[in-house]
């Protein structure tokens, strides 16, 4: 009997799983833990990446997207589904184009468009999956669907919070905060885009929709970052909140 290509992606999500565990093991002796590696930062998100397509499979969310039409034919006609599926691109467009860049430097890093975007494609397509498997698994437990959405904004707000402070802003993503804009970011950006999406997916269903948002998002956060390639050279360790708009401006050059 032939796999099916959820289970060809599971398994090949598993032995990525481990090898990049085993690999960063030994990696990180060679780094030292005031540095920021490329090498080892694509790794950590190697091993998210892979864990949220192992969840994904194993709470069906995965086959779903993999079988499941992007919209419904009916939907086409549906003048309200038109009108909220073109707010939520549009403010992905604001939020992610023009809005998150003003608060956003790349140091000066080069940019490698195949990487960056293999990054954000990666990215947006595990992190995606990660918040359909809880909205797939809170459905089952309170059932009514737009119930979900405060509670999910409100599990992934504290998860966020804690994950990208202490782990994904220090250790994969690379210094790219300015620290008066985080707050801004989030209130203005993350959060509404979040809650728009999610209001999107449980009034129309449309998950795959939800997941094309999210690559488009995140792959659009890689490119003004400068998500480094793995073999560029490591830097020096950074903070998450990242920095001040004072001590940025003073290190630009007058011709800046």
């Amino acid at each position: 009997m032939p796999l099916a290509m959820t289970d060809i992606i599971a398994a090949a999500a598993a032995a990525s799983l481990i090898v990049l565990v085993v690999l960063l093991l030994a990696a990180r002796k060679e780094v030292a833990p005031d540095t920021y590696s490329p090498r080892l930062a694509w790794m950590r998100a190697g091993i998210f990446f892979s864990a949220c397509f192992l969840i994904s499979r194993m709470s069906g969310v995965l086959w779903s997207l993999l079988h499941e039409p992007w919209f419904q034919v009916q939907q086409l006609s549906d003048a309200t589904w038109w009108l909220a599926t073109l707010l939520v691109s549009g403010y992905v467009a604001f939020a992610y184009l023009y809005f998150w860049p003003r608060g956003t430097t790349d140091h000066g890093r080069p940019l490698h468009p195949f990487h960056v975007v293999v990054f954000g494609v990666l990215w947006g397509l595990a992190q995606s999956q990660l918040v359909l498997s809880v909205y797939v698994l809170l459905q089952e437990w309170l059932g009514y669907r737009l119930l979900l959405v405060p509670v999910i904004v409100i599990v992934y707000s504290v998860f966020a919070a804690t994950w990208q402070s202490r782990y994904w802003d220090v250790y994969v993503s690379p210094a790219h905060n300015i620290r008066e804009w985080n707050a801004r970011k989030v209130l203005v950006a993350h959060l509404p885009f979040l809650v728009l999406s999610l209001l999107h997916l449980a009034v129309f269903q449309n998950a795959v929709l939800f997941v094309v948002w999210q690559v488009v998002a995140l792959t659009a956060s890689t490119w003004v970052m400068r998500f480094p390639a793995p073999g560029d050279p490591a830097m020096p360790q950074h903070e998450a909140q990242g920095v001040a708009l004072a001590e940025l401006d003073k290190d630009r050059s007058p011709a800046e």
